[in-house]
């Protein structure tokens, strides 16, 4: 089927999934049904390594529409995210997660939304099926995103979301290696339509995005978007000749003029305490746009596929590899 043929795909990054996928494509099938519309619908399975795509090949005989493609290792779900972009066929595009947080119910609402003229349909958080403490590290990570960043990236807004083809077509023009989907979502300033919708609970299995995995993901939020980071740590390099300014003017008062100095100098801890870590978080900053810099130049692909299934592909059929 050709790309002007597909009304709409709607796609999803997949990890280690088994117990979900079946009621996911369920789901989804029972959602685009009554639209009417020629669809798809692309898995990506991001280096899964439990039975999730056994499950999905045996579907393939039930729902002619789906397509599989696996990724030869696991990239991560920005990248994961990028493939599900760069398959997909369709004039409009329906990207939501693989765990079911997202309601394929609501997929009617958006690609009406997208249809009627909106590039980007993005949804909105209002609440979260989280603990508190994880609760609170996302509205840190939101007022601190929305503090530095110098335009408007919407608060409590993941990858849950419909666009254009034009929206997938112009993301897909950004060269960046290491990507943060919302955030270039909101850079493209393509008109935009906000959903609120309360995030379910994981349908199954322990979630895959641990603490590590979120801090990576939060610090490409911040850094790729903004400099503010390397001004605040100039800033503090300005601070610290004041401060050093200060204290030297003291010691040479309390040596020359007070006669009170006393051996040992408290001042002498408090300033190589005081330095050294404005120092090393400057040199951490610098580091962290270093890093992203080096992922850049190298110029690595984001992802590579080992095999796909297709609408056209035999049910069951394990096509040979591909990079």
């Amino acid at each position: 089927m050709h790309t002007e043929e597909i009304d709409l795909t709607v796609t999803a990054p997949v990890y280690n999934e088994e117990d979900t996928v079946e009621e996911l494509v369920s789901r989804i099938s029972a959602a685009v049904a009554p639209l009417g519309v020629h669809w798809e619908l692309l898995l990506v399975l991001d280096g899964c390594t439990d039975g999730t795509r056994d499950r999905l090949l045996a579907l393939r005989s039930r729902i002619a529409e789906l397509r599989v493609i696996e990724l030869s290792r696991n990239f991560g779900l920005q990248n994961a995210v990028q493939a599900c972009l760069e398959n997909s066929r369709g004039r409009a595009v329906l990207l939501l997660d693989g765990d079911l947080q997202d309601p394929p119910e609501m997929i009617p609402e958006l690609y009406r939304l997208c249809r009627d003229g909106a590039d980007v349909v993005y949804t909105r958080k209002k609440s979260r099926a989280v603990g508190p403490l994880k609760r609170l590290a996302f509205a840190g990570f939101y007022w601190v995103q929305g503090l530095l960043i110098p335009y408007a990236i919407p608060r409590q807004a993941g990858n849950f979301c419909c666009l254009s083809r034009r929206a997938v077509r112009i993301l897909l023009s950004l060269p960046e290696r290491n990507r943060y989907f919302p955030g270039l979502r909101a850079w493209i300033g393509l008109p935009s339509v906000c959903v609120d919708y309360d995030r379910d609970p994981r349908f199954a299995g322990a979630p895959k995005q641990n603490w590590f995995r979120l801090l990576s993901l939060a610090m490409d939020g911040i850094f790729y978007f903004t400099d503010l980071p390397l001004k605040v740590s100039l800033l503090l390099g300005v601070l610290s000749l004041v401060c050093a300014g200060g204290l030297t003017a003291n010691v040479l008062i309390q040596k020359l003029v007070t006669h009170t100095a006393i051996p040992g100098w408290a001042s002498t801890i408090i300033a190589i305490s005081f330095f050294g870590g404005v120092q090393l978080v400057c040199l951490g900053i610098l580091g962290l746009y270093v890093q992203r810099v080096f992922d850049e130049v190298r110029r690595r692909p984001w992802y590579v596929v080992d095999r796909e299934w297709d609408s056209e592909s035999p049910p069951g059929s394990r096509p040979s590899g591909q990079a």
